[in-house]
């Protein structure tokens, strides 16, 4: 405890006088006993902030040990001899002997009361006043605090008081919320976890992989918050995917009061070259991660992104200057690749800014190579490479595993003690302060009430290899009442026909697989998604196209490949289509389409009035709707073809809809959502992948996937828009379809 007292009081000496703050001193108890709150006379709160808050503990303990360490006897012996001053000449400084902090000029008037010379003293605007001469003393500019000391010039608890209110005022902090008040929402305590995570970061970023629904935006900009509170943060940068933008600044605008503006690279190039010329200019800028992305920026190569590329390149951040304060990256799950242009991008804004926030609600395997590529973006000095990061995360389990027994309702107390003796023998861990703290205080079960249980668990996570790199909360950990997610399966029976153009499709597709690279195979199998998600809008569309005769016919864009089957097609299909295709033997399937164009189109026509899988999808609704004729559907499909077919065959069938899809202008697409949000007559949102992130739809508690993405995580970020904060409903109901002969 005296350390501590002796520390915290001379971090508040020392950052009086580093921010040229008046000399303000405390007696000199404070530096030598622990009785600094009672002598101090300080309230609760202000004992607690005193002896709880870390930077101030910690940050000068050694300046303290090698600078002030005086004792009684020698700051008695070493008192300055008073010097006489004349009172009637002006404009001289003083200041009081028992508070050196208050400081004034004098005005050259004098008076005698009651034997006592009484000076008048201006101490600012509107503060005139008389003080003993024997009170006062000249002063020139401030002395070194070990002269201070040494003269015995100290302050009183009233200029301690005021130091703990200018700090608290000033954001310094670590214990103090100052985003707490600064928005428009509902109060939920874990969106403040990642403010204290990111007060804690060695290296000021953070990866926040909260799930879906949990309101990442609005934790990003609470630390956006304490950053203008706590060291003036002028320049925010937010990048995201494109389709977001207009939800970011909405969001900012309704939750946060502040307005930000949407940004393409032509200007925001501008205003950094500006910012470079000297400009103050405070903002927060949106920006779209496909409008910035860029591999390559070389001299030779020219464009506005290259250039940007390069000036990102050529101004990183230091001490002295930055161009961004913070810049928050949301979906950070794009630049997992470290061979792609996001990721490029992502290492450049990094290292122009002072801080950076990556935000990403796709589910993170711990062990998957994505998460050790993020935290790498996040501080690539702690995870140089995936050897490294293997090792910590094995230390770490131990770790985890205490965490969880500890949080038990019933805690396991002997099983989380023999965890954190495990991950104490780990190298990373076996000099931990705080392991070895929580191993001694485990070792007396019978002290461990609920809140020591909090005090520990909440050193467990600090103590965490990643805890100070990442923050995930999850809905079962952080919300009481959790929305029941209730799947159901509409079940299709192909008729003959679709049987046949089914089978015959899926062994032309084999076929052509066997002579055919890894990335034709892909192309291939998007072939065969396409018909499943619906088969009568991709006859039409192949016959269209020319395709219904070659499946290769025409190229596919490599980046909506990368949409179906993501990590697969960056990894390959592993998969020997030779050495397959002589081990498989496959009837060959009757053709079903007639010859002729005529002929051909009334087969489809045909297919049409028997789509049994739309036929299901309609019977659901309608049956849905006799209960609620208000009941709102978000339907979710990966092809365009797809969700225009089903737009036009639902608003035929008195069902209406709204449609969301790639290519939408961001006006159009957020007055389809408002439309469908506040109009009780339109019952469906058909939406493609580009309403799966980002758009706000728990008003609604059906989602019906027509069909499902290659990658689970992508079901996932569809759920999420109606399970997130705000949703009425006791349960949604997940709608998928299966196939059956």
């Amino acid at each position: 405890m005296q350390v501590r007292a002796r520390s915290c009081a001379s971090a508040l000496i020392s950052r009086a006088l580093k921010r040229n703050y008046k000399p303000l001193f405390i007696c000199a108890d404070l530096l030598i006993c622990d009785r600094v709150c009672s002598k101090a006379k300080l309230n609760e709160s202000e004992r607690l902030w005193l002896r709880g808050d870390k930077r101030l503990n910690c940050r000068l303990k050694k300046h303290l040990d090698s600078n002030f360490n005086i004792s009684r006897q020698e700051m008695k012996g070493s008192m300055m001899t008073e010097q006489p001053w004349n009172p009637d000449i002006p404009n001289q400084e003083v200041r009081l002997r028992r508070n050196p902090g208050k400081r004034g000029v004098t005005t050259g008037q004098t008076k005698k009361s009651a034997g006592r010379l009484f000076v008048l003293v201006n101490f600012g605007p509107n503060e005139k006043t008389y003080k003993p001469y024997d009170q006062l003393e000249p002063c020139g500019q401030p002395e070194e605090i070990k002269d201070l000391l040494a003269a015995g010039r100290f302050g009183n608890p009233d200029d301690l008081r005021r130091i703990l209110t200018f700090e608290k005022v000033k954001g310094h902090l670590t214990n103090i919320f100052y985003s707490m008040e600064s928005s428009n929402t509902d109060f939920y305590a874990y969106q403040f976890k990642p403010v204290l995570k990111f007060l804690d970061s060695p290296v000021g970023r953070l990866l926040i992989a909260d799930e879906v629904g949990l309101g990442k935006t609005i934790e990003s900009m609470y630390i956006w918050k304490e950053l203008q509170a706590r060291e003036d943060a002028r320049r925010l940068l937010i990048v995201c995917p494109a389709m977001l933008r207009d939800k970011w600044v909405s969001d900012i605008k309704t939750r946060f009061n502040l307005d930000a503006e949407i940004i393409d690279a032509k200007r925001l190039l501008e205003k950094i070259q500006s910012f470079l010329q000297g400009s103050t200019e405070q903002f927060i800028y949106v920006t779209s991660l496909e409008g910035l992305r860029i591999k390559k920026y070389a001299e030779d190569v020219k464009g506005t992104r290259a250039e940007l590329a390069r000036l990102l390149d050529n101004n990183a951040a230091n001490d002295e200057s930055d161009i961004f304060d913070l810049v928050i990256i949301d979906e950070a799950h794009y630049l997992r690749n470290p061979e792609t242009a996001n990721n490029k991008i992502g290492q450049l804004l990094r290292d122009a800014s002072r801080h950076l926030i990556l935000l990403t609600a796709t589910p993170i395997q711990i062990g998957s190579t994505n998460l050790y590529q993020l935290l790498k973006l996040i501080s690539p000095d702690d995870f140089p490479d995936q050897s490294t990061f293997a090792r910590m995360l094995e230390a770490n389990k131990s770790v985890v595993e205490a965490l969880r027994l500890i949080w038990q309702t019933q805690p396991d107390l002997d099983a989380t003690r023999q965890a954190v003796e495990q991950a104490r023998q780990s190298y990373f861990f076996s000099n931990s302060s705080r392991l070895k703290q929580i191993q001694a205080e485990l070792a007396n079960p019978s002290t461990i009430n609920a809140e020591n249980q909090v005090r520990l668990a909440q050193l467990l996570e600090s103590s965490s290899l990643f805890g100070q790199f990442m923050t995930r909360s999850r809905k079962r950990e952080v919300m009481k009442k959790r929305v029941k997610r209730t799947p159901q399966t509409l079940e299709v029976k192909f008729t003959l026909e679709e049987r046949q153009v089914y089978d015959y499709i899926t062994y032309q597709i084999r076929l052509l697989a066997r002579r055919q690279q890894k990335f034709d195979i892909f192309r291939l199998l998007a072939r065969q998604r396409q018909m499943t998600s619906c088969m009568v809008a991709a006859l039409e569309a192949w016959k269209k196209n020319g395709v219904l005769n070659n499946f290769l016919a025409i190229e596919d864009d490599e980046e909506l490949l990368y949409d179906i089957f993501g990590s697969q097609l960056e990894n390959g299909l592993v998969f020997d289509t030779k050495s397959h295709s002589t081990q498989m033997k496959w009837d060959t399937p009757m053709c079903p389409f007639p010859q002729g164009e005529v002929e051909l189109e009334h087969f489809i026509k045909g297919l049409y009035k028997k789509d049994t899988k739309y036929n299901e999808l309609k019977k659901f609704i309608k049956q849905e709707l006799r209960k609620n004729q208000q009941e709102k559907f978000v339907l979710f499909a990966f092809y365009r073809d797809t969700l225009t077919y089903l737009q036009k065959r639902l608003e035929a069938d008195g069902i209406t809809t709204c449609l969301i899809i790639g290519g939408m202008e961001r006006e159009e697409k957020q007055e389809t959502l408002e439309v469908f949000k506040t109009n009780n007559t339109r019952s469906v949102l058909l939406s493609s992948e580009v309403g799966s992130e980002g758009i706000d739809l728990q008003f609604c508690r059906f989602i019906i996937n027509y069909d499902l993405p290659w990658n689970p995580m992508r079901v996932e970020q569809r759920i999420g828009r109606l399970d997130r904060l705000g949703q009425k409903a006791d349960k949604i109901s997940i709608i998928n379809f299966s196939f059956s002969t």
